[in-house]
């Protein structure tokens, strides 16, 4: 049905496409050639993301706003929107250098390059870098082990601010160098306000990106070993945030959380915030649940899927009072 609704959609998508296209007959011969690139763009996304997302951002070449819980399809402009803080994106168009649009361009073909460009011009005091460092050999540096700790923030700041972007964020997850990296600095950097900031860092990278999201699977385990481990509740928010948005929308890495334990590392985690009286995170991993097992997400009797509810009991949900405050939750285990 999930997949039926989707082609639907880009159907629609389709239609209204073409019906643009015929009922402007007086259009210049590259305005034509613009609506064929838009229309390929938009099938393509569909074809790609019609097995694999929940809810897929349907581009335009105007600016628009994306969804919380929409994936976002590889190759489109991403700003965010100064005046509403909300994350916008539409498809390139040839004139994109010129109409104002183009941002993010350098960094859309280079990956994260443009982080390492901001690291070499801000930080080349303690990297010994200049103008002229080679970007391979600035990026053997980012994240470094041995850098003080006001470089290394500096650095998980400027990650910040440009791994939401989806190339970005994607390239960067599928450097396993600067992954393990990132999830080493959440694990055990002995400043908290460092493993927040690392976290928040690597919630930006996964938000609504598929391609990251599926990177981001190899270092799962020292993931959820730096959840069950932490003790700080500012880190523990941070990483249960980063939990959502790397679960959020994505079937398959929701799978591998269920398969790794994920849900007895989510009641320990539980556990704790009700012994120190954490209401935040208490709702947030509430909330992080009923978005596991929402209805979108699921193949209804699927194997995988029932084996994610027995998961979900084993671990302790079903006995714990997060039933008593949350009815599809306990509609789930009354279904066992």
């Amino acid at each position: 049905m999930k997949i039926l609704r989707i082609t639907i959609l880009f159907s629609a998508v389709f239609a209204f496409a073409a019906e643009a296209r015929y009922e402007n007959n007086d259009l210049s011969h590259n305005d034509k050639n613009e609506l064929q690139r838009t229309n390929a763009a938009v099938e393509r996304v569909a074809h790609s993301f019609a097995q694999d997302c929940v809810r897929v951002f349907v581009p335009t070449i105007e600016w628009k706003q994306i969804q919380k819980d929409e994936c976002i399809p590889a190759g489109l402009h991403i700003r965010i929107n100064l005046e509403t803080g909300l994350k916008e994106a539409k498809l390139r168009s040839a004139d994109d250098d010129n109409d104002g649009g183009g941002e993010n361009n350098n960094s859309d073909i280079n990956g994260f390059k443009h982080s390492l460009s901001l690291v070499a011009a801000q930080d080349s005091a303690s990297l010994d870098l200049n103008e002229n460092t080679d970007p391979e050999s600035t990026e053997e540096k980012l994240l470094s082990p041995h850098l003080p700790d006001e470089s290394l923030k500096k650095h998980l700041l400027l990650l910040e601010d440009d791994l939401g972007d989806f190339d970005e964020g994607a390239s960067f997850m599928e450097n396993i160098t600067l992954q393990s990296r990132l999830v080493r600095i959440i694990s055990i950097h002995p400043d908290y306000k460092i493993r927040t900031l690392a976290a928040r860092v690597y919630a930006v990278a996964v938000s609504n990106n598929l391609m990251a999201q599926q990177a981001a699977l190899s270092s799962l385990d020292s993931f959820l070993r730096a959840l069950t481990n932490e003790q700080h509740p500012l880190v523990r928010k941070s990483l249960i945030n980063s939990t959502a948005a790397l679960l959020r929308g994505n079937k398959v890495s929701s799978r591998i959380f269920w398969k790794k334990g994920g849900f007895r590392k989510l009641m320990h985690v539980y556990h704790d915030a009700m012994n120190n009286h954490e209401k935040y995170l208490l709702s947030k991993i509430l909330i992080l649940i009923k978005d596991l097992f929402n209805v979108e997400m699921l193949v209804e009797g699927s194997t995988i899927d029932r084996q994610g509810l027995e998961l979900l009991a084993d671990a302790g949900f079903c006995q714990s009072d997060i039933v008593s405050v949350d009815e599809g939750i306990r509609a789930l285990c009354e279904s066992r």
